[in-house]
């Protein structure tokens, strides 16, 4: 997982930038430029979720990447993470079964961009 950004990496890479290349014109446009291509993404990564972290995540929204092509993949609201299942929140018992993460789906923080197969 990336870094948070820090403020003193970012005040300390500004100083090294103006040392560096001083004479630089546009130095707002060129700071921006360099700020993004050393500094992490301020998007965190969009990895499968883990079993701890969707133990932390009741009452919180996860989408539910179904593989097979026939299933609906979709929002849902975790309710309860089990021994044996991951149970979501609905006017009907909704629920998959743990061995099938990985395999079977994915669940994830917000819905994976730009990829179909993904596993």
């Amino acid at each position: 997982m990336a870094k948070t950004i820090d403020k003193q990496t970012m005040l300390n890479l500004i100083v090294e930038a103006k040392r560096t290349d001083p004479e630089t014109g546009g130095f707002a446009e060129w700071l921006a430029e360099y700020l993004a291509e050393h500094l992490p993404t301020l998007t965190p990564p969009n990895e499968p979720l883990t079993l701890d972290e969707l133990r932390k995540m009741k009452d919180e929204p996860t989408y539910l990447k179904v593989f097979d092509p026939l299933l609906k993949s979709g929002w849902h609201i975790v309710e309860a993470v089990t021994e044996d299942k991951i149970i979501f929140r609905g006017w009907q018992t909704v629920y998959v079964p743990i061995d099938g993460m990985g395999v079977d789906y994915n669940l994830y923080r917000r819905p994976p961009e730009g990829k179909e197969d993904i596993k």
